[in-house]
C-alpha cells in the first residue's frame, strides 16, 4: 500500500516536472523568438541608419551639382594636421573635419564632441586625414583641366592665412615644381600646378588627331603690389613695363599682359620646366607664422589652343592657377622692415579681393576689379563665366582659430558668387570685341571711299535740251 502511494506520487512529481519543462522551454522559445526579433529590429533600423545617411549624401550631392550647374564658384577646404611650432606650444586641434562637406570648430579650445561651443561650415568638399593626400585632392580637381581644353575659363586657387598649407597644396614640398625627366616620376607631394600640367596634355593627346594644339603659359609674381614677369627673370631677358587689360578690351574676350614674356610648349615636361625655373625667382621670407613664407602672389596662366583639322574653327581655353601670399597678422609673423611692408601690402591685396566678392555677392552693378593689379589680373577668373575653384586652407590649431575661422567665412562668401551659365566662358565678350573690330574697319573702309569720292570732285549732272 505504502509503495503504491509513493509510485503514485512519484508519478505525479514526474508529471508535473515534465509540464514545467514544458513551459519552461516555452517560455523559452517565446523568449528567443523575441531575441529573434529584437535583432531583426535592430538591423532594420541599422539599415534605416545607412539608408537615411546614404539619401541625404544623395541629397547633398545633387545639391551640390545643381550649384555647380548654376554656375557658382566652387569651394573646397583643407585641413592640414598640425605643425611643429603648434605641436611644440601644445596647441589644441579644434577645427576638425565632421563629414564629406562640414567642418566644426570648437570655440570653447575643445576638440570633444561634447562641446557646446560649436560653429560649422559646408563647403562643396573637405579634406583632412586619410583623404588629405596630394594624390587625393588632385582626383576632385582634374576635371576643370578638361573644361579648360573644352574651351572654359577655368581657375584654381589657393587661400588662407600664411603657414596654412597653400603653397605646398599648389606647388608641392618646399614650394618648388618638381624637375622630372619622365612624367610618371613625379613625386607623391606634388602639388596641383604639376599634376595640371601633366593631365593638360594626356587630355590634349586624345585630341590630337583632330585637332592642331597650341599651348602657351605666362608666369607672374605680384610683389607689394608690383607685377613681375618671372619669365623673363628666369631666362635674363629684357624687362618690359607691363601692362595689365581687362577682357573687355581684348580681342580674345581674356585678360592679357602686354610687355609680357609668353612661352610655347609642346609638352608637360616643356611646361613643368617652364614653372620650375619661374617659381624659383618668387621672393619668400622666414616668419615666425612660417620657415619659407611667400610674400608674393604666383599666378600661373595656361592658354590652350585647338584648331579644328578638317572646319578651322578655333577653341581658347584659359587655366589659371593662383597661389596667393597668405593674410597675416604682424603680431605673430613678427615681421619688421621690407617684410612689414610686404605683409601690408599683401593683406592690402587680399582685402581688394574680398571687396570683389563682396560687390559678386550684392549683385552691385559695378565690380571693384580695377582697385588692384590682383584683382585685374583675376577679373577673368572670379564671375562671368569662368569655372571657378577654391581651396581654403586652414590650420586646426586652437591658436590659429580666429585666422581659420576668418578664412572659412570668406569661402562662405565665396559659395554665393553666382557665375553665369552657358557652354563657354568666353564667347560672349569676343564675339562682341570682333563686332567691334568689324565696326571699326568698316567705317575706316567708309571714310577711305567718301575721301576717294571728294579727290574726284562732284559728280556734274547733264542736262537734255
Amino acid at each position: 500500500m505504502k509503495a503504491d502511494m509513493e509510485r503514485e506520487k512519484a508519478f505525479k512529481d514526474c508529471e508535473e516536472s515534465k509540464s514545467k519543462a514544458a513551459f519552461a522551454e516555452d517560455e523559452l522559445n517565446k523568449m528567443k523568438s523575441m531575441i529573434t526579433e529584437a535583432k531583426s529590429l535592430f538591423r532594420a533600423n541599422d539599415d534605416l541608419h545607412k539608408s537615411l545617411n546614404l539619401e541625404i549624401e544623395k541629397r547633398k550631392e545633387l545639391h551640390n551639382k545643381l550649384e555647380d550647374l548654376k554656375g557658382k564658384i566652387r569651394v573646397y577646404v583643407r585641413i592640414r594636421p598640425l605643425n611643429g611650432n603648434e605641436m611644440s606650444k601644445l596647441c589644441k586641434e579644434v577645427l576638425v573635419k565632421e563629414d564629406k562637406r562640414t567642418c566644426v570648430m570648437h570655440l570653447d579650445g575643445s576638440s570633444s564632441e561634447c562641446s557646446e561651443k560649436v560653429k560649422s561650415w559646408e563647403f562643396d568638399k573637405i579634406f583632412s586625414g586619410e583623404t588629405n593626400s596630394q594624390s587625393h585632392i588632385f582626383k576632385d580637381t582634374k576635371e576643370l583641366v578638361t573644361s579648360a581644353v573644352d574651351g572654359f575659363n577655368v581657375c584654381i586657387c589657393c587661400y588662407g592665412q600664411t603657414g596654412s598649407g597653400k603653397t605646398f597644396t599648389m606647388l608641392g614640398a618646399s614650394g618648388n615644381i618638381p624637375l622630372v625627366d619622365n612624367v610618371t616620376k613625379l613625386p607623391e607631394d606634388s602639388g596641383i600646378a604639376p599634376r595640371a600640367a601633366i593631365e593638360l596634355f594626356e587630355v590634349l593627346d586624345k585630341r590630337s588627331s583632330s585637332f592642331d594644339i597650341y599651348v602657351t603659359v605666362n608666369m607672374f609674381e605680384l610683389y607689394k603690389d608690383n607685377l613681375r614677369d618671372l619669365i623673363a627673370v628666369s631666362q635674363g631677358v629684357e624687362i618690359h613695363p607691363l601692362r595689365i587689360k581687362l577682357g573687355e578690351h581684348t580681342a580674345s574676350g581674356l585678360v592679357e599682359v602686354d610687355g609680357a614674356q609668353q612661352i610655347q610648349v609642346k609638352n608637360a615636361m616643356e611646361l613643368l620646366s617652364v614653372f620650375q625655373t619661374s617659381s624659383e625667382m618668387r621672393s619668400t621670407a622666414c616668419t615666425k607664422m612660417n620657415m619659407e613664407s611667400s610674400r608674393s602672389h604666383l599666378i600661373m596662366i595656361i592658354i590652350a589652343k585647338l584648331v579644328n583639322k578638317r572646319t578651322g574653327m578655333t577653341t581658347h581655353g584659359k587655366l589659371t592657377l593662383v597661389d596667393l601670399a597668405g593674410s597675416e597678422r604682424v603680431s605673430k609673423s613678427g615681421v619688421s622692415g621690407t617684410e612689414l611692408k610686404e605683409a601690408q601690402s599683401i593683406n592690402k591685396s587680399l582685402s581688394a579681393l574680398g571687396d570683389v566678392i563682396n560687390a559678386l555677392t550684392s549683385g552691385s552693378k559695378h565690380i571693384p576689379y580695377r582697385n588692384h593689379p590682383l584683382t585685374m589680373l583675376m577679373s577673368d577668373s572670379i564671375g562671368g563665366r569662368s569655372k571657378t575653384l577654391m581651396f581654403i586652407c586652414c590650420s586646426p590649431a586652437d591658436y590659429n582659430a580666429s585666422e581659420s575661422s576668418n578664412s572659412l567665412e570668406f569661402a562662405k562668401r565665396c559659395k554665393h558668387v553666382k557665375n553665369k551659365g552657358g557652354n563657354s566662358a568666353l564667347d560672349d565678350t569676343a564675339q562682341l570685341n570682333a563686332l567691334k573690330m568689324e565696326l571699326a574697319r568698316l567705317k575706316k573702309e567708309k571714310g577711305t571711299l567718301n575721301v576717294s569720292r571728294i579727290a574726284k570732285g562732284p559728280r556734274i549732272a547733264r542736262h537734255h535740251v
